[in-house]
């Protein structure tokens, strides 16, 4: 699972950080507006499923990429956020390295408890094969 969300932190996000003006981020100033980090643990769960939804559809790259972009941009209004507040604030963590690690130590445990209750769920017989099966 860690490796996995490596290969989306490496693939997905790096849009983020490419085009961001300097700012006081350098300085260690956090942002005006900076989302506060279990906020932010919410966004990047939301954005990293939504790629992973967008590799698994069986379209083309470039409509896959579309798609994923249409993505982050609705999650992104979902929490009233625009792409440049979003933006300064992920940049900021990840020039903060103990605070990024902690999003994302908590990113991946939530991932991981999501995916424990989704296997425990389909471990469940469902009462149709339990009366199936007398």
């Amino acid at each position: 699972m860690k490796s996995f969300l490596v290969v989306l932190c490496a693939c997905g996000l790096m849009w983020l950080g490419s085009c961001t003006p300097e700012t006081d981020i350098q300085s260690g100033v956090p942002p005006e507006g900076l989302i506060d980090q279990q906020t932010m643990v919410d966004i990047l769960i939301d954005i990293h499923l939504a790629e992973a939804r967008a590799n698994q559809l069986n379209i083309p790259p470039d409509s896959a990429a579309w798609y994923y972009r249409y993505q982050q941009e609705q999650i992104l209004q979902d929490y009233g956020l625009d792409s440049a507040r979003f933006r300064e604030s992920y940049n900021y963590y990840l020039q903060n390295v103990p605070l990024i690690d902690e999003i994302y130590g908590a990113l991946v445990d939530s991932l991981s408890a999501r995916e424990a209750r989704n296997q425990a769920v389909q471990r469940v017989p469902s009462l149709d094969s339990i009366r199936n099966a007398k």
